[in-house]
C-alpha cells in the first residue's frame, strides 16, 4: 500500500461522497434522473477518466502497472475531487442518493454477469469491494450529518485522512475492472492479480469510517457497583473456609 502517495489538503469527506454516485456511467434509466447538461458533464469526465485508467491496464507485467498507476494516482484524486465538487453542484442531493443505490446495484449486476472473464477469485473480490462501499457509504452519511467538538476535530481529520486515502485507493483499482468490462480492455494476469490485491483497501477504508463513527459515539461501558460485603457475607466466607480446612486435614 502506498500510503506515500497523499490526498491533497482539503480534500475531505464531503469532497468523498459525490464519487460513489458513479461507480459505473449511468445507464439509460438512470440518466433520466439527470439533467442533459448534468448528464453531458459526466460523460465528459467519464471520457477524460477512461483515458487515464486505460493507460494503466493496458500494462503486461505487476511492476510496470504498479509505476504506471503510481504515477497517475495523484492526478487521478484531484479528478476524483472535481467529479465530487461538480456533481454537487448540478445534482440535487436526494438524486445523488438515488444515483448511488443504483450504481451499486448496477455494478454488482455488471460483474456477476461478466466478472467471470477476470477469473472467479477477482470478479468475487470485485462483488465484496461493491458491497462494502455500500456499507461504507450508509457510514459516511451518518459521519457527514454528526459534526465532532473542536477538542476532536484534530483526531477526526486524520481519522478521515486515512479514510479517503483507502476509499480512493480502492475505486482506482475497482475503476480498473470497471473499464476493462465496459470498453472490452483485457487486463494481463500478472496485473489482475495487483488489482485485486488493491481492492483489499476496501477493508481499511471501512475500518477507518468506524472508527470516524466510533468517535461521534463512543461506546460508554457500564458501571458495575461492587455489591455491599455484610455480616452475613462474612459468616458465609468463613464457613466455607473452614469447610475447606476440614476436607484437606482428611
Amino acid at each position: 500500500m502506498h500510503e506515500a502517495l497523499a490526498v491533497p489538503q482539503g480534500f475531505c469527506l464531503t469532497s468523498l461522497g459525490g464519487q460513489f454516485a458513479f461507480l459505473r456511467l449511468p445507464s439509460k434509466r438512470t440518466a433520466k434522473r439527470l439533467s442533459v447538461m448534468a448528464d453531458q458533464l459526466v460523460r465528459n469526465i467519464a471520457d477524460i477518466h477512461n483515458q487515464m485508467i486505460s493507460g494503466v491496464i493496458e500494462k503486461k507485467t505487476a511492476a510496470e502497472f504498479r509505476a504506471a498507476r503510481d504515477g497517475v494516482f495523484p492526478k487521478y484524486v484531484h479528478m476524483m475531487r472535481a467529479i465530487s465538487d461538480l456533481a454537487r453542484v448540478v445534482i440535487p442531493p436526494q438524486v445523488m442518493e438515488r444515483l448511488a443505490n443504483e450504481s451499486f446495484s448496477e455494478l454488482e449486476a455488471d460483474f456477476r454477469t461478466h466478472g467471470s472473464a477476470f477469473g472467479l477469485v477477482v470478479r468475487d473480490q470485485a462483488i465484496f469491494t461493491v458491497w462494502t462501499f455500500r456499507k461504507i457509504n450508509d457510514l459516511v452519511a451518518h459521519i457527514a450529518s454528526q459534526p465532532v467538538s473542536d477538542s476532536l476535530r484534530h483526531q477526526d481529520e486524520e481519522i478521515l485522512a486515512k479514510f479517503v486515502f483507502y476509499a480512493l485507493w480502492t475505486r482506482f483499482h475497482l475503476d480498473c475492472l470497471t473499464i476493462s468490462m465496459h470498453c472490452h480492455k483485457p487486463i494481463y494476469p500478472d496485473v489482475r492479480n495487483e488489482v485485486a490485491d488493491g481492492l483489499r483497501a476496501a477493508v481499511d477504508a471501512y475500518a477507518w469510517a468506524k472508527q470516524g463513527i466510533e468517535l461521534r459515539n463512543p461506546v460508554v461501558e457500564p458501571i458495575i457497583n461492587s455489591p455491599e460485603w455484610d455480616e452475613e457475607d462474612q459468616e458465609l466466607l468463613e464457613s466455607s473456609m473452614s469447610d475447606l480446612a476440614r476436607e484437606s486435614v482428611q
